[in-house]
């Protein structure tokens, strides 16, 4: 049994976005990977593919606009959206900022978080984050329109 209170997980950063590592691979026996975040308003996650996992979104406060493929679609509280391995996906968090619980599926990306470093890869080159990135087969990618 693995159980976290709230609030409570392994903190990172990324952009001014906190997130907590509430089931990692280490945790789940390699089963998933579960992260929350606290999203400052504007914050984005650019267009980016993950090439061996799954990633589940689940909206717990605050508007975003995600983006599926060549789809975007405004998310609120209680939203979820699935976005299978191999598809080009990102979001951008509303003015009021936002919450979202995030589920890898299978576990081992929270890592990629650690190996970008202090608030995961600000201070890296475009070419330093990208290869950290490759590590765990997941590319960011330019928006199509």
């Amino acid at each position: 049994m693995h159980i976290v209170p709230p609030g409570g997980g392994d903190e990172l950063t990324r952009k001014g976005s906190r997130i907590r590592v509430k089931a990692s691979a280490r945790s789940s026996l390699g089963v998933l990977s579960c992260l929350e975040t606290d999203d400052p308003a504007g914050y984005e996650a650019r267009p980016h593919v993950h090439r061996a996992s799954t990633e589940a979104f689940y909206v717990l406060s605050g508007l975003y606009a995600f983006l599926v493929g060549d789809e975007e679609v405004s998310c609120g509280p209680g939203s979820f959206v699935l976005v299978p391995s191999g598809s080009v996906h990102g979001y951008r968090v509303g003015n009021a900022g936002g919450s979202l619980l995030i589920i890898y599926v299978p576990a081992g990306i929270e890592q990629m978080f650690r190996d970008l470093g202090p608030d995961a890869g600000a201070s890296l080159t475009d070419e330093q984050f990208g290869e950290i990135a490759r590590r765990y087969d997941t590319e960011w990618v330019r928006r199509t329109r």
